[in-house]
């Protein structure tokens, strides 16, 4: 999974759970600053991910992802 499915996995679920959101998702985009990605976000980002891949992420790692690349980098390493 690269980056550029990460970030539409993003956006999809932030479409999901927020009402008229619009935003670009690129891999420099910041998820708590720019998005303003909650937990409760950021574990439903995680769980699409995760059944998408077919494994669990680490949380912890998951949690400390600043940008959508730094997500992309915590699954490449899980699936590798």
């Amino acid at each position: 999974m690269n980056v550029n499915e990460i970030s539409a996995i993003v956006a999809k679920e932030l479409r999901d759970s927020r009402v008229g959101f619009v935003g670009l998702v690129t891999p420099e985009t910041r998820l708590y600053d720019d998005l303003h990605c909650c937990s409760l976000d950021m574990t439903c980002i995680q769980v699409e991910i995760e059944m998408q891949i077919g494994r669990d992420l680490p949380s912890m790692e998951v949690e400390r992802c600043q940008t959508v690349a730094d997500l992309a980098r915590v699954v490449e390493r899980v699936t590798a």
